[in-house]
Formats: structure tokens, sequence, C-alpha cells
């Protein structure tokens, strides 16, 4: 049996990284957002923004990491209880965010080559979204994020399921009880 590849994602600030945090506490699978990481990286050398500043070169590193955690979840053992691995944002992130900023790219062949069996979306929450140093974008970009990756998934044809805005305890509950019932 294969693990079931589900992906958590939306805007900026929506609250993903915190379910992944609190499924992987519960046991689940899970594959951390890389793009953090490259803006620390980026800011050490002076940069300010690595998307903004070369989103081509930010999306191809972004793209390569991606991909080994897609294909690397299919290594990992299948648990009967627990057959799921959650991604915090995928691969086909990369092509909405490039559409958002209207940055022409040859990037749709290779992600649309790859499929999640499932897109939890997390609509932007002005109550929850902050900044911190690897966030810059402001709500009304996340908001605008939001909507390409909405599209971006619906035009690959991965099925999607927006999550309500709620406590995380509730939101973690609401995507164990949809996929137990799914």
């Amino acid at each position: 049996m294969n693990n079931i590849k589900i992906v958590i994602t939306g805007g900026p600030g929506s609250g993903k990284t915190e379910i992944i945090y609190e499924l992987e506490k519960q046991g689940f699978y899970v594959m951390h957002e890389y793009s953090r990481l490259l803006f620390k990286e980026a800011k050490k050398k002076g940069v300010k923004d690595a998307f903004k500043d070369d989103p081509l070169k930010f999306s191809n590193s972004l793209l390569d990491v991606r991909i080994k955690q897609f294909k690397s979840a299919s290594d990992l053992k299948y648990n009967l209880s627990k057959p799921c691995v959650f991604f915090d944002r995928g691969i086909h992130d990369i092509y909405a965010y490039l559409c958002a900023i209207k940055k022409k790219n040859d990037f749709k062949n290779i992600i649309f080559s790859y499929s999640y069996d499932l897109v939890f979306l997390l609509k932007p929450w002005e109550k929850i979204y902050c900044h911190d140093n690897e966030r810059i974008e402001s709500f009304s970009e996340s908001k605008k994020f939001f909507n390409y990756i909405e599209l971006v998934y619906k035009e690959a044809k991965i099925k999607t399921k927006i999550v309500p805005n709620d406590t995380i305890k509730n939101r973690v509950n609401f995507i164990i009880n949809y996929m137990k019932k799914n």
C-alpha cells in the first residue's frame, strides 16, 4: 500500500505550519516547509526577500526540495492506522506564486506531472495573520496568493477541501475526520 499524499496549503499566515506540527505530534508523517530555510539562508547573505529578488532562482531551489519530499513520501513505511503524509505546501504552490506575481516561467509541465491525493486549503484569516522575519507579505498579498493557489490545484485537477477557520485543534480534527470519512 502507498501512503496518501496530502497538502496543507493556503496564503501566507493562514496557520499551515501549526497544523503540520500538530499532525506530527499526533504521529502522522509530515514534510515541513522549506522556503523559510531558503529565506533565512538568503538573509545571511544580505538578501532581504529571496523570492522577490530572483523568483526563478528561488523557485528552482524550492522545486528541487519539494520534488525530493514528494518522492521520499513513497519510501516511508505504510502505517495502516495513519496512512497519510502531510506536506506543508506542495509542488504546485511554486507555480501559483509565480503566476501571482506574473513571472513568466516554464514550470507548469514539470509541476503538473506530480499529483497529490488531496489538498486542504486554508483561507486567509486576518485574526491570526502576522508578519515575521520570513513572512513579509501583507495580508492583502496573502489573499492574492491564496486565490492563485486554489486556482492552480483546481487546474491540476487535484481534489481540494476548504478547512474552516477555527482553533488549531479543531482544524486538525476537521482534517482527520474528513480523511476517515473519505
